[in-house]
């Protein structure tokens, strides 16, 4: 038996019930010959949409890995809005069902009349601790159509 669980839930627009896939840890995570594969292993993708042959109808991503043997869980949501164009993930880690982190992500592309070319994105990341929420990163990344990325870095 795996000692990991990995399940991905994918709501559409206009479906009643999520989809649900579910991975072996080789096809989820880009693991190393030797590696023990477990919840915060690195990921194949970082877009969870990648994982899906088709994600333009997808309102909505949830992905839940759970380590059976020790109790650790990894949750993240991932919404899309604007014709996705926003988007905003949370991440939450659990320890025998006890929440011990909480991230926010949110992501919006620029309007393309604000960008010279290529495509631009304002990101910023929080961490909720309790009652309060950090904003510990705030930065735009700049993809030029030659293929750069330039990160303006304000937090």
């Amino acid at each position: 038996m795996d000692a990991l669980s990995i399940r991905l839930l994918v709501y559409r627009e206009n479906a009643d019930t999520p989809e649900q896939l579910c991975f072996k840890p080789e096809e989820y995570f880009d693991l190393d010959p030797d590696e023990i594969p477990d919840v915060d292993s690195v990921p194949l993708y970082s877009d969870l949409e990648r994982y899906l042959d088709n994600a333009k109808d997808v309102m909505k991503l949830a992905l839940e890995i759970k380590n059976l043997s020790d109790a650790k869980a990894l949750r993240l949501e991932k919404v899309f809005q604007n014709q996705h164009k926003s988007t905003v993930t949370t991440r939450s880690d659990y320890q025998d069902e006890a929440l011990t982190y909480r991230e926010i992500v949110c992501e919006s592309m620029l309007p393309r009349e604000l960008v010279a070319e290529g495509r631009a994105y304002d990101l910023c990341r929080f961490v909720v601790n309790g009652d309060t929420t950090e904003c510990v990163y705030h930065g735009f990344f700049h993809y030029t159509d030659d293929g750069k990325e330039i990160e303006y870095r304000i937090v």
